[in-house]
């Protein structure tokens, strides 16, 4: 993790479809707040929320096969839940990652650095990597990297 502190930005089309439970203040407020799903429970952590969505470019999106089998045998439609997890990835939602994780997104976005977020459907972790110069965005299981 960097020494230097980034606060958090998050679009504000992601903060609006938080959970209340996950939110303090109001977007407009200095001291607004967000709760991040981390290793050690949720954390809040000072937050900028911003008009712009998508907080980058994602490029080429790719679903790898075996994601793809995962979420069918789940009895969900891939595409439409890649692209669920790709708008929270986008608007600045990390998912669920270590505190120290999401300050290194916080600053690879403002740097131009590969991106990652990690997100829980049903009982299987899925990963969301950005490459650094934006040129695409793959959903993989952890097996997949």
């Amino acid at each position: 993790m960097s020494d230097e502190i980034s606060t958090a930005r998050i679009s504000r089309r992601t903060w609006d479809g938080l959970d209340l439970a996950r939110r303090r203040g109001a977007p407009w407020d200095q001291t607004c707040r967000v709760g991040r799903e981390t290793d050690r429970g949720l954390v809040f952590v000072d937050c900028r929320v911003v008009e712009e969505y998508p907080l980058f470019s994602c490029g080429e999106v790719v679903l790898t096969r075996h994601a793809a089998t995962r979420l069918e045998a789940a009895g969900l439609i891939p595409v439409r839940a890649y692209a669920q997890l790709l708008a929270r990835h986008l608007g600045g939602d990390w998912g669920i990652l270590s505190l120290e994780d999401h300050e290194e997104n916080d600053l690879a976005l403002e740097r131009g650095y590969r991106l990652f977020s990690a997100y829980q459907l049903y009982d299987e972790r899925y990963w969301v990597i950005t490459e650094a110069d934006r040129s695409v965005t793959t959903l993989l299981l952890p097996e997949d990297y």
